[in-house]
């Protein structure tokens, strides 16, 4: 069972999710909240004679209700039977430590006028008073201006006696760097000065981001995912980190040094655009999302996640699918690839990275010529999988036409004695993808735009493709740039064991580009795979 859509209403606290099958009679509705699961109050399915209309028999339509206390926009919901568990979420934030939450894009959080915004998470309710009137602008879902003259916002974040951390994470636009403080507690702030952006102990002090890297960056007048890791007294605040859109930035000593006696959280007390210790250091910014943590700092792969999930409403593009991942290789993020070395990180979460020869991978992906492989790992030692990358086939002054007479392979994953469990290679003398499974030696066969192999359906040269086949035991859809072009019937069960993943085993050098391989433990629904392909198609040169 998948859910293919969820509708969450904060205003009634109401919740419809919709799957691909029936839904056991048996279901019920868990939410993750702060590493809990906690019983929804009430579930209505057809088990007790709530049976609205859904698109097919098959299909299933599941309402729930949630107290506003145990819920935070962005948590995990599981809907749990007998037969299986299937996690999913509007957004697939990590909320754990989360103490303060206001999202100017709910209108439970913010109503679009008045001074108040409403904390909507676990710790809540409280009251965020805004104060001098900054502006709401209703589009982006919905954001606040501050003035940078006398708007501010003042935040009680609870929790915090005797913490080592605090993390503020927020969607801002600010307008300059020049004096202001983004958030602060007493002498404790995140600040602004001569360009630069850091952390500040009321000792003329930065530690952070240099004007060099502001510029760089491009941070100023646009919108952008901020963390931040704010240690307490006595760890010094050069154990502090900054994520900019999921990435951890070097930080430096910028001016001056650090006031270690006034790194406190204020007992809470803290303020938006400017600190409690004064009514000074007003900035310029508009606000869009704010959440503070207590005792949970954020990791690489939680300020990424966090990013990808929440960036598409702030113009970016759409967030990658992240239910069932299990492997993520994509260059075009630093987290998996830094710019050097060999080493292609897998930024799923599973640690399953590949190496190979530094000289055939860049912010393009990998070129054919060396191959990059993994680990033993047992991931696809399943029937039910889904695998796509992003493929380029090139042409050379040797193979105008990108083809060389011989088979060439994309993809191995050699398990039980087998080189096709599955195995991807490029046809001979044609750019069609030829995709295998044993026992037998059963697959599909694709081009760009269908399963037909004539020569007008053959990938053009010296363009990005997003390819992938979902495998669904004895079933697989293939895909093309986020679209169905053909099924069909493979060997179920295919040849069992683990094995590495494998990309351009044997494949002529500069032929192909390889990017984006991500695989899943389960089948991705056809509009999981167009989300997919929206997410990346910007940055390639591709329109939907």
């Amino acid at each position: 069972m998948v859910v293919n859509s969820l509708i969450l209403d904060h205003r009634s606290n109401f919740g419809y999710a919709y799957t691909d099958t029936a839904i056991p009679a048996d279901t019920i509705v868990r939410i993750n909240t702060l590493d809990k699961l906690v019983p929804s109050f009430r579930i209505y399915s057809s088990a007790n004679g709530w049976n609205p209309a859904v698109g097919a028999p098959s299909q299933g339509l599941l309402g729930f209700s949630f107290s506003a206390n145990t819920f935070s926009y962005g948590d995990a919901i599981k809907l749990v039977n007998s037969t299986e568990t299937v996690t999913f979420s509007s957004y697939a934030c990590e909320n754990s430590g989360l103490q303060h939450y206001i999202d100017l894009g709910l209108q439970s959080s913010y109503s679009g006028s008045g001074t108040s915004c409403f904390d909507l998470s676990l710790s809540g309710p409280r009251t965020t008073v805004l104060s001098n009137s900054p502006t709401f602008n209703s589009s982006l879902g919905g954001y606040l201006i501050f003035d940078g003259v006398d708007d501010y916002a003042d935040v009680f974040i609870p929790n915090t006696s005797g913490t080592s951390v605090v993390s503020i994470e927020m969607w801002a636009n600010v307008s300059s760097f020049n004096g202001g403080m983004m958030f602060g507690f007493f002498y404790y702030d995140i600040y602004t000065a001569g360009g630069s952006l850091g952390f500040n102990t009321a000792s003329s002090d930065v530690y952070g981001l240099t004007s060099t890297q502001v510029t760089n960056l491009g941070l100023a007048g646009k919108w952008v995912h901020y963390v931040f890791n704010m240690y307490m007294t006595p760890t010094s605040y050069t154990s502090n980190s900054i994520f900019i859109n999921g990435v951890n930035q070097p930080l430096s000593q910028v001016l001056n040094t650090e006031s270690s006696g006034n790194k406190t959280p204020n007992d809470g007390n803290a303020r938006i655009s400017g600190w409690r210790a004064d009514n000074g250091y007003r900035l310029p910014m508009s606000l869009g999302m704010f959440k503070a943590y207590v005792g949970q700092p954020f990791t690489a792969a939680k300020a990424f996640s966090n990013y990808m999930s929440t960036r598409n409403r702030f113009g970016f593009e759409p967030s990658l699918v992240f239910n069932g991942l299990k492997q993520l290789l994509d260059t075009g993020y630093s987290q998996s690839y830094i710019g050097s070395g060999a080493t292609w990180n897998d930024i799923s979460g599973n640690t399953l990275s590949a190496t190979g020869n530094a000289s055939y991978i860049s912010s393009l992906g990998i070129r054919s010529g060396a191959s990059f492989s993994t680990a033993t790992t047992d991931i696809l030692n399943t029937d039910i999988h889904s695998i796509f990358f992003m493929v380029r086939f090139n042409s050379s002054g040797s193979y105008p036409s990108g083809t060389t007479g011989g088979w060439e392979k994309i993809f191995s994953y050699n398990a039980g004695g087998s080189d096709r469990s599955p195995g991807i290679w490029r046809w001979p003398s044609n750019r069609w993808i030829h995709w295998r499974y044993d026992p037998g030696n059963s697959g599909c066969d694709f081009g760009k735009s269908s399963t037909s192999l004539d020569t007008g359906n053959e990938f053009d040269l010296n363009k990005w493709y997003y390819v992938g086949v979902t495998k669904n035991g004895g079933s697989t859809v293939m895909y093309v740039n986020g679209y169905q072009v053909g099924t069909g019937s493979v060997s179920n069960p295919k040849t069992a064991g683990t094995a590495a993943i494998s990309l351009n085993d044997y494949y002529t050098e500069s032929l192909n580009n390889v990017n984006c391989l991500s695989i899943y433990n389960r089948v991705l629904t056809s509009s999981e795979v167009l989300q997919n392909y929206l997410s990346i198609r910007n940055r390639f040169g591709l329109s939907a």
